[in-house]
C-alpha cells in the first residue's frame, strides 16, 4: 500500500486530507507541524508528502528544504498545500 504523509497544522484540514487519501486507498501518516513531518518522513519514507506551507515553528518551506537536502528523502515528491490563493 502506498503511503502519504500529510503535514498540516489545522486539525479540520488535516482530517479532511486524511479522509480523502484513505478513501482513495492510501495509508496516511499524519503530522501536525514541520518538525514532526520531517521526523516522520525520515522514519516512514512515504511515497508522497502533502506539505502545508504556513505553519507555526518550522514552516513547510523549511521542512521541504531539510527533506531535499537529505539523501534518504530528496526524491520523495512533495506537493505544497495552502489555504491562501
Amino acid at each position: 500500500m502506498k503511503k502519504i504523509l500529510v503535514v498540516e497544522d489545522h486539525p479540520d484540514m488535516r482530517e479532511l486530507l486524511i479522509w480523502q487519501m484513505e478513501k482513495m486507498g492510501f495509508l496516511v501518516i499524519p503530522a501536525e507541524h514541520g518538525k514532526e513531518g520531517v521526523d516522520k518522513a525520515l522514519k516512514e519514507k512515504p511515497n508522497l508528502i502533502l506539505m502545508d506551507i504556513m505553519m507555526p515553528g518550522m514552516d513547510g518551506r523549511e521542512a521541504t528544504r531539510i527533506l531535499r537536502s537529505n539523501s534518504e528523502t530528496q526524491d520523495i515528491p512533495i506537493l505544497a498545500t495552502t489555504a491562501l490563493f
